[in-house]
C-alpha cells in the first residue's frame, strides 16, 4: 500500500509532497530531483488554492503512485477547512475505495480563527514598531499592515471596457448607479463601499487640489464643507442638488454621469483619479452579507480614450490590500489576447491573490446556452481560450448582469435597454416551464467539489431570476471569499507588510549603527589629535619647566639648607656640661667624697696638733713619737681620701664626656635627618 502525505500551508501559499519510505521509516520529499516527471510539482499544484486543486492532486497521486489497484494511503497536514476538501473529493469523486485520506495530528488552525490573534498582536507591537523606526518610512506599512488585517474585503473589476463591468458592478450594488453605455464611460477608478445607512450615500473626489464631497439622504442633497464653489461643484449643484424627490440611486447615477463627461470632455480636467462612492447595496449576497465590502471599477483595459487606465488601475490595486480579483468578458472575448500586461500585473501585485481570480463571462444570456449544461469537452474548449488559460484559478463563472439587477429592483430600471432587455429575457429565467428556461450557473466551470455545492444553494434560492442569472452564485463565491479563504491572504498580507517593517527597522537599526560607527571614528580622530596636540605641549611646557627648574634649583634649594653648617655653640655645649656633670655627681656621690677629703685633711693637722700638745704636756718622746705615728697614718687616710676622690672626680668626667659625646652625636643625626626631610620635600 502506498503511503502519501500532502503538507498544505496556505499561509504561505505552499503545498508540499512526502512519500513513507519503508526502508528508512521515514517520509522523504517528493521534489524535482527525484519525480522530475510528476505534475504534483508543477507550479499549478505547489502554489495553488488548495481547495481548488485538490481533485487534480488526487487524480495525480492515483495515477503515479497507485499499484494494482491498491489503496493509497493518504495523510494530511493542514488546515481543518482544506481536509473537509479533500475528504469532499474522495467521495463524490468516487475514490472511497481508492484513497484513504488521513488527517494528521500536525494541523494548522483555520486563518478566520487566527486572524483575531494577528489583529491583537499587531495593536500591540505597533507602539513598540513607531519608537523603533523612522516614523516617515514605515507609517505607510503599517496602515497597510492594518488594511491587511482589517475586516474590509476589496473586490477588483477589472476587463475591457466592452465587457459591461458598469452594469456588473450595478448588478452586485443592487442599484443603477453607474451610467451605461456603448462607449467607455469609466474614465475613472472608484471605490463603491456600502453604505452604514440605507438612506445615505456619498460621491467624493478631489478637484484641483480640493475635496468635493456630496452627501444625498432619502430627499436632500449637499455638499459637506465645500470651501469654495467651483466649476465642476457648480455642475453638480445645478443638475443634482436640484433634483429634489428623486431616489439617491438616481441622483448617484446623475452625478457619476457628470463627473464622466467632465473628464471626457474637458482637457487637463484636474479631477483625482480616485473617485469614492457610498452607496446602500440592495437585495441580494452582498447586500446581507456580514462582511464589509467594497468594490473597485476600473476603466477598460483596452480604452483607447484612456490611455494611461493601467497606469491608474495599477495605483488603484497599490493602495488596496487582499483584493479578490474579478476579470469581466464576454462569451466572445474569452480568447482576446489584448490583455497581457493585465494577466502579468494581477499575476505580480501580492495586494491581489491570483489564486482567487474570479472570471465572470458577463452577457451570458446573448450566448448560445441552450443545452442543459456544458460537457466536459465544453469545458476543455474554454479553458484553453486565453484569457482562462492565464487566469482561471478557482472558477469561470455565467452571468447577465442585466437580469441579476432586474431581479433585484423588481426590474425598474433607469436605462431603456435596460428595461427593454430584461422585460424580454425575464420569463425564460423565471419560469422553469418555458422551453427557452435557462440556468447560467450550471454552466460555470469551478472545481467539481465546490461546483456542487454552488449549485445545490443556487437550486435552493427562492429568486429564480437571481440565481439563474448566476449573479447569486458569483455573490455567494464573493461571500465564501470573504468569510473563509479571505483570513488566509489577510494573514499573509500581514506577513508581507510585517517583513516589510522588519526589514525597514532592521535597515534604520543598521543605518544607526552605520552613524554611530562613524560617530566613534569621527571621536576617535579627534580624541587623537587632541591627544597629540595635548602631548606636544606637555612636551613643550616639560622642557621649559625642566630649564626653568635646573636654572634655579640651587637657589631655591637655599631655603631648605640655611644653617645645615652651622656647628654647636660652646656656651651651650658647656650649659649641658654642667646639667650632666650635676647630674653624674650626685649619681656617684661625688659631694661626699669632697667633703670626706676635706674631713680627712683637716683632720691630719688637728690630730698631730692635739698629739704633740699631749707630748708636749707629757714631756714624753714616746708620746712625740707616737704623735709622729699618728700624723702620717692621718696623712695616710687623707692621701687615700683625696686619690678616692679624684677617681670619682675623674669617673664623672669620663661619664660626662661620653653622655656629652652621645647627645652631640644624636643631636647632629636628628639635625641631619631633618635637614634630608626638608630638602627632600623642598626639591618635590
Amino acid at each position: 500500500m502506498a503511503r502519501l502525505k500532502i503538507i498544505s500551508n496556505p499561509y504561505k501559499k505552499q503545498i508540499r509532497y512526502q512519500q513513507w519510505d519503508d526502508d528508512s521509516s521515514a517520509w522523504l520529499e517528493i521534489n524535482l530531483a527525484d519525480h522530475k516527471a510528476t505534475k504534483l510539482l508543477s507550479k499549478d499544484l505547489t502554489e495553488g488554492f488548495f481547495p481548488f486543486k485538490v481533485k487534480q492532486i488526487v487524480l495525480q497521486m492515483v495515477e503515479d503512485y497507485q499499484v494494482d489497484g491498491e489503496t493509497i494511503e493518504l495523510y494530511f497536514e493542514g488546515s481543518a477547512d482544506e481536509f473537509s476538501e479533500l475528504e469532499s473529493v474522495c467521495k463524490a469523486g468516487g475514490y472511497e475505495a481508492t484513497v484513504k485520506p488521513v488527517c494528521s495530528n500536525v494541523y494548522l488552525e483555520n486563518a478566520r480563527d487566527i486572524l483575531p490573534e494577528v489583529k491583537s498582536l499587531f495593536q500591540e507591537m505597533s507602539p513598540l514598531i513607531l519608537q523603533s523606526a523612522d516614523r516617515e518610512r514605515i507609517e505607510r506599512d503599517l496602515n497597510r499592515f492594518a488594511d491587511a488585517s482589517s475586516d474590509v474585503v476589496p473586490v477588483c473589476v477589472m476587463g475591457n471596457y466592452s465587457s459591461g463591468k458598469s452594469t456588473f458592478i450595478n448588478a452586485l450594488i443592487g442599484s443603477e448607479i453607474l451610467p451605461n453605455g456603448s462607449n467607455p464611460v469609466t474614465a475613472k477608478v472608484y471605490k463603491i463601499a456600502r453604505s452604514k445607512f440605507s438612506d445615505r450615500a456619498s460621491v467624493k473626489l478631489n478637484y484641483r487640489g480640493q475635496l468635493i464631497s456630496l452627501i444625498m439622504t432619502a430627499s436632500n442633497t449637499y455638499f459637506e464643507d465645500l470651501q469654495m464653489p467651483n466649476t465642476l461643484s457648480n455642475m453638480l449643484n445645478e443638475q443634482v442638488v436640484s433634483m429634489a424627490g428623486e431616489s439617491i440611486e438616481h441622483r448617484m447615477n446623475k452625478s457619476i454621469s457628470i463627473i464622466n463627461d467632465y473628464e471626457n470632455d474637458v482637457e487637463d480636467n484636474g479631477i483625482s483619479d480616485l473617485i469614492e462612492i457610498e452607496i446602500p447595496f440592495v437585495n441580494g449576497v452582498l447586500a446581507k452579507s456580514q462582511h464589509p465590502f467594497v468594490i473597485f471599477d476600473t476603466p477598460g483595459s483596452n480604452s483607447a480614450s484612456n490611455a494611461k487606465h493601467l497606469q491608474v488601475l495599477k495605483e488603484a490595486m497599490a493602495n488596496m490590500t487582499n483584493g479578490l480579483p474579478i476579470f469581466l468578458a464576454t462569451p466572445d472575448t474569452l480568447d482576446s489576447t489584448d490583455n497581457e500586461n493585465l494577466y502579468k500585473m494581477i499575476s505580480e501585485l501580492d495586494e491581489l491573490d491570483s489564486r482567487f481570480t474570479m472570471i465572470v463571462v458577463n452577457k451570458a444570456d446573448k450566448n448560445d446556452l441552450n443545452r442543459k449544461e456544458s460537457s466536459a469537452e465544453e469545458e476543455k474548449q474554454v479553458l484553453r481560450q486565453a484569457i482562462p488559460r492565464n487566469l482561471y484559478s478557482g472558477g469561470i463563472f455565467y452571468v447577465s448582469s442585466i437580469l441579476g439587477l432586474g431581479s433585484k429592483n423588481n426590474g425598474e430600471f433607469l436605462d431603456d435597454f435596460y428595461d427593454e432587455t430584461f422585460e424580454d429575457q425575464e420569463r425564460k429565467y423565471r419560469d422553469p416551464k418555458n422551453r427557452r428556461y435557462k440556468q447560467l450557473y450550471t454552466y460555470n466551470i469551478m472545481p467539481s467539489q465546490i461546483k456542487e455545492r454552488s449549485d445545490c444553494a443556487a437550486q435552493n434560492e427562492q429568486n429564480l431570476v437571481y440565481a439563474n442569472s448566476g449573479l447569486f452564485s458569483v455573490e455567494t463565491e464573493i461571500d465564501t471569499f470573504a468569510g473563509k479563504y479571505s483570513a488566509y491572504n489577510k494573514c499573509y498580507q500581514s506577513q508581507l507588510f510585517l517583513y516589510r517593517i522588519i526589514e525597514l527597522t532592521q535597515e534604520c537599526i543598521d543605518e544607526t549603527k552605520r552613524e554611530t560607527a562613524e560617530t566613534r571614528e569621527m571621536i576617535k580622530e579627534k580624541l587623537e589629535m587632541d591627544k597629540r596636540l595635548l602631548l606636544e605641549q606637555l612636551e613643550n611646557g616639560s622642557e621649559e619647566k625642566k630649564a626653568e627648574y635646573q636654572s634655579g634649583y640651587e637657589g631655591y634649594m637655599q631655603q631648605f639648607i640655611s644653617g645645615a653648617d652651622e656647628t654647636f655653640s660652646l656656651e651651650s655645649l658647656r650649659r649641658h656640661e654642667e646639667e650632666m656633670t650635676e647630674e653624674v655627681e650626685a649619681e656617684m656621690d661625688f659631694d661626699k667624697h669632697v667633703e670626706k677629703t676635706k674631713e680627712s685633711r683637716s683632720a691630719v693637722g688637728q690630730n698631730f696638733l692635739q698629739h704633740m700638745t699631749k707630748a708636749m704636756k707629757e714631756k714624753s718622746f714616746d708620746t712625740v713619737g707616737n704623735a709622729f705615728a699618728e700624723l702620717g697614718a692621718d696623712i695616710s687616710i687623707a692621701s687615700d681620701d683625696r686619690k678616692a676622690k679624684n677617681e670619682v672626680r675623674k669617673a664623672v668626667d669620663r661619664k660626662v664626656a661620653d653622655q656629652l659625646t652621645d647627645y652631640a652625636r644624636e643631636k647632629y643625626k636628628k639635625r641631619l635627618l631633618d635637614i634630608f626631610e626638608s630638602m627632600d620635600q623642598g626639591s618635590q
